[in-house]
């Protein structure tokens, strides 16, 4: 079975699906010292410069979007052509120059699709920080969707739809922004012809 093989896309969605899980309830035990006590784990209610809960989302994101990222990223390793690095062999260009000058300008428009789902989901992060419900300070864990959720039904609170909307309009206008500015600084096609 080699690295372009259907089956690596196939066991990296199926290892994200089981990693998601665990990271989930790693970072729920986590912050959630008072319902589970896990003496093994290090305590602290932070590790290096950010606290616990935002280690167990990015660790949980990391989990959850890196297998889609590689599968789209095989997608355009396998549509690079074979030639390209035939012809760069034959003129002398070693695996290191391939790569520089082959691979990478052609996965461009994959890279572009990449930062974009990443940006944009990052923007629009809240099952992740959900997850934690009230294990962890609303402060620890803010993102600005859950801050949308969190305004329009505030747990036990009068909801305020006014601030609610108006962060929603906020993230919206982020996420277009961002959107816009990759379209114009992003990879160009080339018109045929």
């Amino acid at each position: 079975m080699g690295w372009f093989d259907p089956a690596w896309a196939i066991m990296s969605f199926m290892v994200a699906g089981v990693a998601t899980i665990v990271a989930s309830l790693m970072g729920w035990v986590e912050v959630n010292q008072q319902v589970v006590e896990v003496n093994w784990l290090n305590t602290r209610d932070h590790v290096g410069p950010m606290p616990l809960t935002l280690w167990a989302i990015v660790i949980q994101n990391i989990y959850t979007t890196i297998p889609t990222f590689m599968l789209l990223f095989l997608a355009g390793l396998q549509g690079i052509p074979g030639e390209l690095y035939e012809a760069a062999h034959i003129d002398g260009a070693n695996k290191w120059q391939q790569h520089w000058n082959i691979t990478i300008p052609q996965l461009a428009p994959v890279t572009f699709v990449v930062v974009t789902f990443s940006i944009i989901g990052t923007l629009q992060m809240f099952d992740q920080v959900a997850l934690l419900g009230s294990a962890a300070p609303l402060e620890s864990r803010i993102t600005l969707a859950y801050y949308v959720y969190h305004n329009a039904f505030p747990p036990g609170g009068t909801p305020q739809i006014g601030m609610a909307s108006a962060a929603a309009l906020v993230l919206a206008f982020i996420t277009l922004a961002v959107v816009y500015l990759q379209k114009i600084f992003g990879v160009k096609e080339k018109a045929d012809g």
